[in-house]
Order: structure tokens, then C-alpha cells, then sequence
């Protein structure tokens, strides 16, 4: 079935045995040492050959989710800036890839405010504010706002990070040991903006700790926030897990 769709024998053998060591081999999941061969073929796996594959297993939509697009605009040239719209246009709309031709995966963009005016001249020579406008007021029509977190945000945020790294289940579904003034002080500390906000709260966490406070009140947020960050040595990283949100992307669709 796989090849009938005119997928390449080699594709369809690794994709019917799930990931088998010839495509692992050919394409290296996630690309590290074989950004050529990514380059080269990347658009073809993931444009056509993958929509296929999905429509074949009778899934009739797809989201490509490019989170902090910031990181990638912020370091590119104009010329660079000018082939990552085009690509996009390219690979989402204009090639004879079976992603072109049925319209199956759905584009979503995380844009910190500023970054759509340094791609916006590059978006409109790709004539991409015709299909998903980035400048006003066309834009309402295809972007979502984060506003600054309020305080009814805030407390479920914060609750729900602190029910992920409790041991006891019996202790979950509030916010101690912060009060809730505590919570509402770190938020405007931080201009309402959700990382910063709960990179304070661990701060606050571990003062508390290391200084026996077992309830964080609004006055040890003002400590702390005015006490300078400690930086991690170079090279030691942690990876803070957040809680999985339960989002249904399917809208009806299977």
C-alpha cells in the first residue's frame, strides 16, 4: 500500500517496519552529523512522503508547530531571512509535494512581539501576507495574542507546575508554601510574562529552603527579586519538565 503511493521502495520498507535501521541509518533522527543529507532530501520526507504515509493511516490533518521563531529570525542575514520565508512558502504551498496539493498540514508560528516587523518585508516578497498576514490589522485575522499573565492565570499556572514536582499527591491543588500575595508580587515583578515569572518562583523556592522558611510570603519575593540571579556554570544544564498540557488539536478530525 505504502509503495503504491508512490513512495520509493527503501521509504516504504522503513516505514513499514516502524523506524527500521535503514532509515535511522539514512536520515539520523534528530539531524546531527547528516544536515547535508537533511538539506537535500528533508523537505521530500517530511512534505510528501510523510503526508502520504499519514493519509494512507487515514489521518486527515497535520500541525508543523515552530516554537521561538525569535531564535531563528534574531541570527539570520537578509538574504537568510529572505530564503526561510520562501522555503516556507515553497514546502507549505507551492511545490508538487502531496502537502501542496492537499493542503494537509496546517502552519503555527510563536512570534515574540517585534520579530513579524524584521520578517515582515521578506513575508510580503514571498507574497505570504496574502495567505497568513503578519501586519496589521490583517494579522487579527491569523494570530493568536498572549496578553501579560493576570492573577486568575497566574494561580493555576503556578499550581500545576508545583502538583508536577510534589511527592505527595495528598499535598496538590494548591499553592503553599507561597501565599497567594507572594504569587501576585512575582508576577508583577516580572511584568506578567510566564517564564521569568516562575524562573522567580524557583529562585524563591530555594532561598526558602536553604534559609528553613516554610511559608514564601511577599516580603521574601522582594528579596529575592532584588537579590542578583546566580548563573549555572557553563556546560551543567537542567532540564525542568513542565506539566503536558491536554489540548485536543483534532478539532472532529481523526
Amino acid at each position: 500500500m505504502i509503495e503504491k503511493s508512490d513512495i520509493p521502495h527503501q521509504m516504504a520498507v522503513a516505514f513499514a517496519h516502524s523506524y527500521s535501521k535503514e532509515m535511522a541509518s539514512h536520515y539520523n533522527f534528530p539531524p546531527s552529523s547528516k544536515d547535508l543529507i537533511w538539506r537535500k532530501d528533508g523537505g521530500k520526507l517530511i512534505f510528501d512522503y510523510f503526508v502520504k504515509l499519514f493519509k494512507l493511516a487515514q489521518f486527515t490533518k497535520g500541525i508543523l508547530f515552530i516554537d521561538e521563531v525569535e531564535k531563528i529570525v534574531y541570527h539570520q542575514n537578509m538574504l537568510e531571512k529572505r530564503n526561510f520565508v520562501e522555503s516556507l512558502r515553497y514546502y507549505v504551498f507551492d511545490n508538487s509535494f502531496a502537502n501542496a496539493k492537499s493542503n494537509f498540514y496546517g502552519l503555527l508560528l510563536t512570534i515574540h512581539p517585534g520579530v513579524q516587523e524584521l520578517l515582515l518585508p521578506h513575508w510580503k516578497a514571498a507574497g505570504l501576507d496574502r495567505l497568513a498576514p503578519i501586519a496589521q490589522p490583517e494579522a487579527k485575522e491569523s494570530t493568536i495574542y498572549f496578553d501579560p499573565l493576570k492573577e486568575d492565570m497566574a494561580i493555576p499556572l503556578v499550581t500545576a507546575y508545583l502538583d508536577y514536582f510534589r511527592i505527595n499527591d495528598s499535598e496538590k491543588g494548591n499553592i503553599t508554601p507561597f501565599t497567594k500575595d507572594a504569587i501576585v508580587e512575582a508576577l508583577v515583578k516580572k511584568g506578567g510574562v510566564p517564564g521569568p515569572t516562575l524562573r522567580l518562583l524557583h529562585r524563591i523556592i530555594e532561598y526558602a529552603v536553604n534559609n528553613q522558611k516554610n511559608k514564601i510570603t511577599k516580603e521574601i519575593v522582594k528579596i529575592v527579586n532584588e537579590t542578583e540571579e546566580h548563573l549555572e556554570p557553563v556546560g551543567v544544564k537542567e532540564e525542568i519538565i513542565p506539566p503536558r498540557p491536554k489540548v485536543d488539536l483534532t478539532d472532529g478530525e481523526s
